[in-house]
């Protein structure tokens, strides 16, 4: 029996991954539009949210503006929190000269950006790491208008607080969207602490979610953003995602 290679076996995986990616893709449209189709089926059967207390309860995600939403000083106009390194943030929203951006659109309750970062997220620590590319998330809130709002807070909770966790801290709750009907705020809390960072209160206190509807917004209406996950390398929309390593190797030559 043939021995498979390791990069044969790779190539497998990532193909098997791919099919199952491009499957889920569909269900983490904007639920605009969604709701526009008369497509709801998937939202009747998620257990709602359970935000914190001073939420809205009638499932919105605040009463403020997000026009006019606390904006955390790490992030840039679009929302955007954009790495140097695995362990830091560029406060000035730019990145690195020379290294292609790689921009990431991710729905933290999206059961594709959890295969997504299954499949990449080790790889592009490396390359963020190695300076060979700037990367940068932005955290839209599509797949449920409580639960994606909340962990998206979370989420800029950690790049104000313990930016060096970050990166971590986004992969690591991401790839539990496939639970996120079971998941509790208690839990963004519990996952921020194994890593070592403490943003109970900002989280709880829904800090940044109006900040997570307001990146949304830019997100569809200025970027045209229908779905996640969604990549664009030097500003070029990524139309298959399974070639995304090699569209990084083309940016960079």
């Amino acid at each position: 029996m043939p021995v498979e290679t390791s990069s044969s076996a790779r190539a497998r995986i990532f193909a098997v991954g791919g099919i199952a990616l491009l499957g889920l893709l569909t269900a983490c449209g904007d639920n605009d539009d969604a709701d526009a189709n008369g497509d709801s089926a998937a939202e009747e059967e998620r257990a709602p949210w359970e935000g914190p207390e001073d939420s809205d309860a009638e499932g919105e995600a605040s009463d403020g503006d997000s026009a006019d939403a606390a904006q955390p000083a790490a992030a840039n106009e679009a929302g955007g929190f954009v790495l140097t390194s695995a362990t830091e943030i560029d406060s000035d929203g730019e990145g690195a000269d020379g290294a292609p951006h790689v921009l990431i659109y991710s729905d933290p309750g999206c059961p594709a950006c959890a295969q997504f970062e299954d499949l990449y997220s080790s790889s592009l620590e490396e390359r963020v790491d190695n300076g060979d590319i700037t990367l940068e998330y932005r955290s839209v809130v599509f797949v449920d208008p409580e639960y994606s709002a909340d962990a998206s807070g979370a989420f800029a909770c950690m790049a104000e607080e313990s930016p060096e966790k970050y990166l971590a801290y986004v992969g690591e709750v991401t790839s539990q969207a496939a639970d996120q009907s079971n998941r509790e705020i208690e839990d963004l809390v519990s996952e921020a602490e194994a890593l070592g960072a403490d943003i109970g209160e900002c989280v709880e206190s829904g800090t940044y979610r109006d900040f997570a509807e307001a990146t949304t917004d830019i997100a569809t209406d200025e970027d045209g953003i229908r779905g996640t996950p969604t990549v664009l390398i030097d500003g070029e929309q990524l139309s298959d995602l399974m070639a995304l390593e090699q569209a990084i190797e083309d940016a960079s030559n």
